[in-house]
């Protein structure tokens, strides 16, 4: 398995770039969970398009870390991300607009920094530890008393 994306792949996007543009991409390639965490962690804008998603752990993890999000409008976004508040999602083939949200975030420091602010509440207010044991023991409680059926939530 390669490191890098495919060599067809990488070159069309790097054909759409400017040399400018292109001098500035680095291909890391496949990298363990650890060095995920740390592009993340030195990332002003988390970019994250996707044409399908069931609960994407990426997102959350960087709204954790306080990092503004762009991503898309797709699957479990509306309950992960609050569009204008916790970052931006935007429908994934809307290229102009995906690009112009994550310029936004990035000349406007003080904007990324407080959805990455807010990111990271929802997160703490929708999916800690506490929060979701907490859901998972009224979910099953309700399960065996009768009070709910397993079909339900």
């Amino acid at each position: 398995m390669t490191n890098l994306p495919s060599k067809p792949t990488q070159k069309l996007i790097e054909n759409k770039l400017s040399p400018a543009a292109r001098s500035n991409v680095v291909w890391t390639g496949v990298l363990p969970y650890e060095k995920v965490l740390d592009q993340i962690a030195v990332a002003n804008v988390v970019v994250l398009p996707s044409f399908a998603e069931a609960l994407p752990m990426t997102w959350i993890e960087a709204m954790a870390m306080e990092k503004a999000l762009v991503t898309s409008d797709i699957g479990w976004a509306k309950e992960v991300m609050i569009d204008g508040k916790t970052g931006f999602t935007v429908a994934p083939k809307d290229h102009r607009l995906y690009s112009e949200k994550i310029l936004q975030l990035l000349n406007d420091p003080a904007l990324a920094l407080q959805m990455g602010k807010a990111a990271r509440q929802q997160v703490v207010r929708k999916f800690s530890t506490e929060v979701v044991v907490k859901k998972n023991i009224d979910f099953y409680e309700g399960v065996v008393s009768g009070r709910r059926s397993e079909g339900r939530r």
